[in-house]
């Protein structure tokens, strides 16, 4: 028997996780829906040791690599070469030694006898379930390029997205690195410099001018101490956060804060969504693309609300009421996947929700960057501004004194 790891939700929606002996993977996600949980991530510990003892194969391909390799499959595929032949002219391709014998080593697999899907499951830190669960779908089907393809559309839309993101998020971020740098270059600099003017006399400082030159002390003197506290409360942040309990009440807070509670509830959904579309277009069967879709969701409470559709599904439920029941998918997403179910046309749909929804979310997120940017200009003035006119007010209550 093998050893599997798993990651599931249980009838009371909470998530679990842990080990189990069982003779395959299909064996063992058989065990934990007999006992009632819907798992949505379930890797063979053989597996995990193989790749570890590999070496680093997470550098081995990147995002980016990832996608040149899943679209060059497809291509290759698609023109009637043979798998050991794809493997052997796209090892040949690679730039970089690592991922050339990444490719080396799953090809000498595959001519070992072992499925294509199989042979990447090995190198999970490089080609997640999906991946390897679509392929696996493909070779089932008799489709292997059309789910390169599906993979490939897959990986360069979530590519997409988070670069939009993170291209919107730049300039807040280089506002706030200066506004951060101007503020403490004021503080640890400009103000000490004035401090002398100060020290021998009798006039008592504006509270503002006071404020200022405390904090300018306690950052000379205790900066070191501030700055440890702040990684020290990062760190305990994030261990605190592997804890589930703790995870759920975050995740919780977080659904519930505005503005960014909704965008994370669409940019989940729309996850959700793109992956379930992908495995449905590659032949996966509807429960277990529910299952594999669920471990795309990294909010947890909407993990766990999402969890209840697998087992309706199970009793012969229909997806959309299913979805509609769980609370967590917005109306148009139901109506549109009930349109799905009645015209057999559910990946197709999933995917047009994920266009839906991923859009929504850049454009929120352009909408309400745009708001922040002209606020931390803002802060930065005022931030500046405070710290110049305390020092001017002191300099001008000294020279009242003097007068």
């Amino acid at each position: 028997m093998a050893h599997f790891r798993y990651k599931a939700i249980n009838a009371s929606g909470t998530q679990i996780q842990g080990h189990l002996e069982a003779d395959s993977r299909d064996e063992a996600v058989a065990q934990l829906q007999d006992l009632g949980a819907l798992p949505y991530a379930v890797e063979s510990e053989s597996i995990r040791v193989v790749d570890a003892g590999r070496g680093k194969r997470g550098a081995a391909l990147n995002a980016n690599e990832l996608v040149h390799f899943t679209r060059e499959m497809a291509t290759m595929l698609g023109a009637g070469l043979a798998v050991n032949d794809s493997l052997a002219t796209l090892s040949a391709l690679q730039s970089k030694s690592e991922g050339r014998q990444l490719v080396d080593d799953v090809r000498k697999d595959v001519e070992a006898g072992n499925p294509l899907s199989e042979s990447l499951a090995r190198f999970r830190s490089v080609f997640p379930e999906i991946y390897t669960s679509s392929v696996h779908a493909g070779e089932e089907s008799g489709s292997l390029g059309a789910a390169f393809v599906g993979l490939a559309n897959y990986l360069e839309r979530r590519r997409e997205f988070a670069s939009a993101v993170t291209s919107a998020l730049v300039y807040p971020a280089v506002v706030c690195l200066v506004a951060g740098g101007a503020v403490l270059l004021l503080l640890l600099l400009v103000v000490p410099r004035f401090e002398p003017f100060f020290q021998d006399s009798d006039v008592a400082l504006p509270w503002s001018a006071a404020l200022v030159f405390a904090a300018s002390e306690t950052l000379r003197a205790d900066g070191w101490w501030l700055l440890a506290g702040l990684v020290a409360v990062g760190a305990l942040i994030a261990r605190l956060l592997l804890n589930p309990s703790h995870r759920q009440r975050f995740d919780a807070l977080v659904l519930a804060t505005p503005i960014l509670g909704s965008l994370v509830e669409k940019a989940e959904v729309a996850r959700f969504s793109r992956t379930a579309g992908t495995l449905l277009s590659n032949g996966m069967p509807l429960l277990s693309t529910v299952r594999l879709s669920l471990g795309a969701v990294g909010n947890v409470v909407m993990r766990a609300a999402l969890g209840c559709v697998g087992p309706d599904l199970e009793r012969g439920g229909a997806l959309a009421e299913s979805m509609r029941a769980s609370a967590m998918f917005p109306a148009l997403a139901v109506q549109l996947v009930e349109v799905g179910e009645k015209t057999g046309t559910l990946a197709a749909t999933f995917v047009k929700i994920a266009d839906i929804y991923d859009r929504e979310v850049e454009r929120a997120v352009k909408k309400y960057l745009g708001l922040l940017e002209p606020a931390l200009i803002l802060v930065l003035g005022i931030s500046v501004g405070f710290i110049v006119v305390s020092i001017l007010l002191a300099i001008l209550s000294l020279n009242e004194l003097v007068i």
